[in-house]
């Protein structure tokens, strides 16, 4: 069942570390997802509690979340601009209202650093990577509008940069977050994305 007070303080998070451009409706959903999929790999568990569901453009949140999403929006909370993305191509951006700010204290430091590597991951890719990496072999597994299964998101593979025949792979649980996020700020963990 969704947590409503994180899922709301995750959205905060994401459209405020996003910056000034906002964030678009394609990198938010990406965000949330690869959030929760990640916190549930680390930790057993999503962070927020949402689910989300097999779209024909990609994988958005569930009902829930969504219907959460737009009671933020009427609120206020969330002002959203149609801006150009490219000639004639429009996209919906998202902005706090100007006078919020993400509330930092509902996070732990592990969860505040998932946040913030995701958000800034997503936010440097482009179109084309989101697409591929939003249309693999668990999104094309999953019937239309059914529920994405997170455990099928990610598989964590712990690379030996030294030697190509000395690579090895270990279970999640035998790595904390300060191992891996060092590894992934180094540029020497793989991912393999499959929503």
């Amino acid at each position: 069942m969704i947590n409503r007070q994180v899922f709301k303080d995750t959205l905060f998070s994401i459209i405020e570390l996003a910056g000034d451009t906002g964030i678009g409706a394609v990198k938010l959903n990406k965000c949330l997802i690869i959030i929760d999929a990640l916190h549930k790999a680390l930790y057993g568990e999503t962070l927020t509690g949402a689910i989300y569901i097999k779209h024909k453009f990609g994988t958005v949140p569930g009902r829930e979340a969504y219907n959460l999403m737009q009671e933020i929006i009427v609120s206020g909370d969330i002002e959203i601009f149609d801006e150009m993305v490219s000639p004639g191509i429009y996209e919906k951006n998202h902005y706090l209202r100007t006078d919020l700010k993400a509330p930092v204290d509902s996070f732990n430091d592990e969860e505040l650093e998932l946040i913030s590597w995701t958000v800034s991951t997503v936010m440097s890719m482009t179109a084309q990577q989101i697409s591929e990496i939003s249309h693999n072999k668990c999104y094309h597994d999953t019937p239309m509008f059914q529920e994405i299964n997170l455990d099928n998101i990610f598989t964590w593979k712990i690379l030996d940069d030294q030697a190509d025949d000395n690579s090895f792979e270990r279970g999640i649980s035998e790595i904390d977050f300060n191992e891996l996020n060092n590894i992934v700020q180094g540029k020497q963990a793989a991912f393999n994305s499959a929503f």
